[in-house]
């Protein structure tokens, strides 16, 4: 996530510049267009490496912009007196944020591997059997497949299985790379499930600044006149 800090610091940066220029409601309107592009394109784009830089520093720039002197300004504008508290404040919901934010995003993440064993039981022979029926495996490696097959207690479950002992003692490259490529076909859909939880909830949750920075808006304006 190095990439995503290193924009989020350049954000800082900008979101100060921008509020000199245009106002700390458009530059929090713009966090929340910024962020949300970002978080979005974890889930529906990313395939490759520079691809999840991309991203990264595209969210990084969004969250930059917003916890910088936006802000900072709307919560001490029109102050006359305690200021400090309401930076305190501000500091504080910050803090909780922070504190409450990787633990609901653990959650998603948690929840995504816990149907691992549901995943195996229900999808893994599926998923082996397409991909055998694909390849051009020998008389061999289908004898050998048989023999594995055979080796299972009958009354085990996929979700029980020890895979990783099954293809220390597969000798067919082929079928060793048709039963590891299942194998990690079930973790990904896992992966999948839990971190696009967790990248869906932040769209929403960056939704919602734009939302409250429209609603904002001509709030402002009324306490400024």
């Amino acid at each position: 996530m190095t990439p995503l800090a290193l924009a989020s610091g350049i954000g800082a940066g900008l979101g100060g510049a921008l509020v000199d220029k245009k106002g700390p409601i458009l530059a929090v309107f713009l966090s929340g267009v910024i962020t949300a592009i970002g978080f979005l394109l974890f889930p529906t784009w990313i395939d490759a490496k520079w691809q999840f830089i991309i991203s990264s520093c595209i969210a990084g720039l969004g969250i930059g912009i917003l916890l910088g002197a936006p802000l900072n300004i709307l919560a001490t504008e029109r102050l006359e007196k305690d200021k400090g508290s309401a930076l305190a404040g501000l500091s504080l919901a910050r803090q909780i944020g922070m504190t409450i934010a990787p633990t609901i995003y653990a959650g998603f993440i948690v929840r995504g591997f816990n149907q691992i064993p549901s995943l195996f039981q229900n999808d893994f022979g599926t998923i082996l059997k397409s991909k055998m029926e694909k390849a051009d495996l020998s008389p061999e490696a289908l004898q050998e497949f048989q023999q594995v097959a055979g080796s299972m207690a009958p009354t085990s479950s996929s979700s029980e299985i020890d895979y990783s002992k099954i293809l220390e003692h597969i000798q067919d490259p082929t079928l060793k790379g048709i039963i590891q490529s299942s194998v990690d076909q079930i973790t990904l859909t896992a992966a999948q499930d839990g971190y696009g939880g967790l990248f869906y909830s932040t769209v929403v949750i960056a939704a919602i600044i734009v939302l409250l920075a429209i609603i904002l808006k001509p709030i402002r304006n009324k306490s400024l006149r």
